[in-house]
């Protein structure tokens, strides 16, 4: 009981009372929300996060990241993690995926719709008069995806590519991958990457994103966080994914998540830190794993 109090409590430390979480100050967060159309005759409900710009903190363009929802979910699934990164100057989409949402496999639609959502960021930001007018910087656009979000954006980084709006990093939260997207890997070009997982279960295939990072062409790691279910990943989650994959929300595990992921896209995405004493990715990786939170392997190519 006496070591399992001071994990917890090194934790809370860790992720909560960190030096690096007395922010000299955080953006204040405009929140969009709409339907993008799609084709023809459809349209994406979304929800857009945008720092609100403070002469204080750094000026924009600033990066943007595009994070879809898992199988049965919507975009609502991640506000908490996508305004906590906007807090920090980024920009977050979080589009619904129709299929995804209505229980469906992705299809093709679903890989192109994230391709159209980073040109549409670069297109609005491009556009005078428009909201998003000079604030995201389409160099800097990366994509995250939990369960089956996560196949999808693996497979619209590399359409992204082939249509040259390349995305510039690539973060799995406890990815599902299904038998296109495995068959597809060795066609995913290097770029910034991450892929952070749960224990193995139902609800991610009993972890076999780790045969997905076993086909890639570059090095790559992977990341277990110890004790973590399939719908810690989201922000906030609810009984509608924890009952189906047995899960019970653990806000520890969940604060991992999150944070790995901000620091992730902090680091690949170049975003000026606005915390008073800054971090990294690959630090608080090895405080974790020291700690016994993470375990950590290198995949190599």
């Amino acid at each position: 009981m006496g070591r399992q109090f001071f994990r917890l409590q090194l934790i809370v430390w860790i992720l909560f009372l960190s030096p690096a979480f007395a922010s000299a100050a955080l953006f204040e967060v405009r929140l969009e929300e709409g339907e993008r159309p799609v084709g023809k005759k459809d349209s994406v409900a979304y929800s857009l996060f945008v720092p609100v710009a403070d002469p204080d903190l750094p000026l924009p363009p600033w990066p943007a990241v595009i994070l879809l929802h898992g199988f049965t979910r919507n975009h609502e699934a991640h506000w908490k993690n996508a305004n906590y990164m906007a807090q920090r100057g980024i920009v977050v989409l979080t589009p619904d995926d129709p299929n995804l949402s209505r229980g469906d496999f992705p299809n093709s639609q679903s890989h192109k719709s994230i391709v159209e959502d980073i040109r549409w960021l670069s297109e609005r930001s491009a556009t005078g008069g428009d909201s998003l007018e000079g604030l995201v910087d389409p160099g800097r656009i990366g994509l995250a995806g939990h369960s089956m979000g996560g196949s999808v954006v693996f497979e619209a980084a590399i359409k992204a590519r082939s249509q040259h709006v390349p995305a510039a990093a690539l973060c799995l939260l406890d990815a599902y991958p299904l038998s296109s997207t495995l068959q597809k890997a060795r066609s995913l070009k290097s770029l910034p990457f991450a892929s952070l997982r749960s224990e193995p279960g139902v609800c991610n295939h009993d972890g076999k994103v780790t045969v997905l990072l076993d086909r890639l062409r570059f090095e790559a790691e992977d990341v277990r966080i110890v004790g973590a279910g399939h719908c810690d990943a989201e922000n906030p989650t609810d009984l509608a994914c924890s009952v189906p994959c047995g899960d019970r929300s653990n806000e520890e595990q969940t604060g991992i998540y999150q944070r790995l992921m901000y620091l992730f896209f902090q680091d690949a995405l170049d975003v000026p830190s606005v915390e008073r004493n800054p971090e990294t990715y690959e630090a608080l990786l090895e405080t974790l794993e020291e700690e016994g939170s993470v375990v950590r392997q290198e995949i190599e190519e």
